[in-house]
């Protein structure tokens, strides 16, 4: 999934990949150690290249109670955040986007199969 507005792209492994070897996010830090061909002008090495989905999971969980709550500005993410996606700009914004796709891919999930269910 390519999220141009941050300069973010994000890969879901397949059903099964895990089982062909090193799993997908280790592949992918191995690659970025030595990027080659185009990688190095666009990749950011600095940004996390995994989603922690505790992390997420608590972000989304503060954002939708502060947008219930406009007027109180900017939300007070975790602590661990800072520390995960780091202080580079767009970081921040490119993360809490990860999130968001993850998330809504989840709910999608488990509102599907809760459907299935329930019918």
């Amino acid at each position: 999934r390519l999220l141009p507005d941050h300069r973010l792209l994000l890969f879901k492994v397949a059903n099964g990949e895990h089982r062909r070897g090193l799993p997908a996010h280790i592949r992918w830090k191995l690659a970025l150690q030595e990027p080659k061909g185009a990688w190095p002008a666009v990749v950011d090495t600095s940004f996390p290249s995994t989603l922690n989905v505790t992390l997420c999971l608590q972000t989304h969980a503060i954002m939708e109670a502060s947008g219930q709550q406009q007027e109180a500005g900017e939300p007070v993410l975790p602590p661990e955040f800072d520390r995960v996606v780091g202080d580079a700009p767009g970081a921040r914004g490119a993360y809490l986007a990860g999130c968001g796709w993850w998330t809504h891919l989840l709910d999608t999930y488990y509102g599907q199969e809760n459907s299935t269910h329930a019918h």
